[in-house]
């Protein structure tokens, strides 16, 4: 009976652990998603005014409010409790419209430097609120595909910069690997990735820091110009 419970306990606990996220010393804390974009169907983008008028009429809904429109950008503002606020502004194209974000008060955001790389990092529920509303005006224009967090899907290969035939190959196996993780790139085309090895420690595992691996490999091979393209489940990289 008691190796029985053994084994459960230790099946429970690697379970556990590949289910983790990455640590960044308070689990309130996530990579920002910026922006959130909504995708026009091919020959189906709105027009401007029709934007302006669903924006204004989902906003109240979700409790935001339309704090200035100029240059056909608009700025969205949202008060929770009188004491978390967050701001975003709307840009749209032929292609479709996005969610950028501009400012925040009491939602811990931060920089979050590793190897002269810097990841913004806020509370999750920011990156919930917004991706609420990009659904919602969305599903105003009629649009029912889900918001894009981020410069592409995470599970896009084509999508991500420099890389050549076996960057892409280490990106798929990336994609398929435990979480912790991270994958870092360069403009040369240099590429690196870390996970958890398989029967890491306990011990092992909590000091082991998949950002700080990923972008140390890279830069050795680029010079120093490495930047992180994906952490976990998130595309964090930004057009540099």
């Amino acid at each position: 009976m008691r190796k029985l419970l053994f084994c459960a306990m230790a099946m429970a606990l690697a379970v556990a652990a590949r289910a983790e996220n990455y640590d960044f010393g308070d689990r309130r804390l996530a990579p920002l998603e910026d922006p959130v974009r909504v995708e026009y169907p091919a020959g189906a983008a709105p027009s401007a005014e029709k934007l302006r008028e669903v924006v204004a009429a989902v906003a109240p809904s979700r409790e935001w409010r339309v704090v200035s429109q100029s240059d056909g950008r608009v700025q969205l503002e949202r008060s929770v409790r009188n004491k978390h606020m967050l701001r975003v502004e709307l840009r749209h194209d032929e292609r479709g419209f996005g969610l950028r974000y501009l400012e925040s008060v009491n939602l811990m955001y931060r920089e979050y430097g590793r190897q002269g790389d810097g990841l913004r990092l806020i509370h999750h529920n920011y990156n919930a609120w917004v991706r609420e509303l990009a659904a919602a005006i969305g599903g105003g224009l009629g649009i029912s595909a889900r918001p894009i967090a981020g410069f592409a899907p995470l599970e896009s290969i084509d999508a991500v910069p420099y890389l050549r035939t076996k960057g892409r190959e280490a990106y798929a196996k990336f994609l398929k690997s435990e979480t912790p993780r991270a994958f870092a790139i360069g403009p040369n085309s240099a590429f690196a990735w870390a996970t958890p090895r398989v029967g890491m420690s306990y011990k092992a595992r909590q000091n082991f820091d998949p950002i700080e691996r990923a972008l140390e490999r890279c830069n050795q091979r680029a010079d120093g110009q490495c930047h992180l393209y994906a952490v976990d489940e998130r595309v964090v990289w930004r057009s540099q």
